[in-house]
């Protein structure tokens, strides 16, 4: 429609001719008539960094656990990682960890050849339809494995020798390792054996022991470490020997406030325990009462650690009363370690 009329009027000499060739131009570049208008077409990358950092940092031995960490700055709070890695004499990527929220890659370098390591992550934005949005790399420098390379380790005991028997110890080694996070294995010959027992297999973590019913003497605890790339059943042993003693209190004296009631009052008498020479602290405590004219002791109080007991003298007959109490140490595990008696007057 539009060149018809230019050239309607080019032929009656209204147009000139260069206009006409414009106007032609942009007729044919114009839309239809009613046609909507699209956006052009572009690309977006909505994440605009990403880093990566290794821990240990930059060199390890052969053998190492080495951490990787990316952090994007991306539009959504949670971007996509994948991991990229490129072995020494190799010239390619190869992927290691595909895309997923999780910002770490724990790599365990063991048979790694000595030399130069590549590390890459793609990161991408949750909306994201891209290959990814943005990358990088590192590079990181691998030593040679050095096996059986601990050279020495020592053993300590928390509470230290000598304890006695019931107390819980926990035995800690301490290596001296080329790498870190050495294992230990922990071992024990007790006191009344002549062979070694295994307690707990290699690993980082300290063994603690429940020393209830060990008997009296010397036990020896021994730890074996070995460093992480060593193939050695152990590389360094060392023992450590714990004096166990038998928990008791050797004496107890009993008093009675007061020694004397009336009949029928129902006077109050306190029986106090005084412990002497016990292995730990808080002894236990169990009193017991023999009434007058009977022959059998009778249970008043169960083992506590209450040193006394209120007794309440209405009904008693009169008479003398017998009152007992028995001690044993905290750990102890006999009946009772010691025993005293006392008495009280009912007129």
């Amino acid at each position: 429609m539009y060149h018809k009329l230019i050239q309607t009027l080019r032929s009656r000499g209204l147009v000139p001719a260069a206009l006409v060739t414009f106007a032609l131009a942009a007729a044919l570049l114009a839309p239809p008539v009613g046609a909507a208008l699209r956006p052009f077409m572009t690309t977006s990358y909505p994440c605009t960094a990403v880093t990566l950092t290794a821990q240990p940092a930059s060199t390890a031995s052969a053998g190492t656990q080495v951490l990787l960490t990316a952090s994007a700055t991306c539009p959504s709070p949670s971007p996509s990682y994948e991991f990229w890695a490129e072995w020494v004499g190799t010239t390619s990527y190869t992927m290691i960890q595909s895309y997923s929220t999780t910002a770490t890659y724990t790599w365990n370098s063991s048979g790694a050849a000595a030399g130069t390591e590549h590390f890459g992550v793609w990161a991408k934005d949750a909306t994201s339809s891209a290959a990814y949005d943005v990358f990088t790399s590192i590079s990181y420098a691998v030593t040679a494995t050095v096996a059986g390379n601990c050279t020495a380790v020592t053993e300590s005991a928390s509470p230290p020798s000598p304890i006695s028997s019931g107390t819980g110890v926990t035995f800690t080694g301490s290596g001296t390792c080329p790498h870190a996070n050495p294992a230990y294995e922990f071992w024990m010959r007790a006191a009344s054996q002549s062979s070694w027992q295994l307690l707990q297999s290699y690993s980082p973590m300290p063994y603690v022991w429940n020393s209830t019913g060990a008997a009296a003497g010397v036990v020896n605890f021994g730890v074996w470490v070995k460093d992480s790339g060593s193939t050695a059943a152990y590389d360094a042993v060392v023992n450590y020997a714990m004096t166990v003693t038998t928990p008791a209190c050797t004496s107890v004296a009993i008093a009675a406030v007061p020694t004397t009631v009336v009949h029928g009052v129902g006077t109050h008498s306190i029986l106090t325990a005084t412990p002497t020479g016990c292995t730990n602290a808080n002894p236990l405590y169990e009193f017991w009462a023999k009434w007058a004219g009977t022959s059998n002791w009778v249970l008043l109080q169960g083992y506590g650690t209450a040193a006394t007991y209120d007794w309440n003298s209405s009904g008693a007959l009169a008479g003398v009363e017998n009152f007992g109490v028995w001690i044993k140490d905290a750990h102890s595990i006999a009946a009772y370690d010691n025993f005293a008696s006392t008495t009280v007057t009912v007129t």
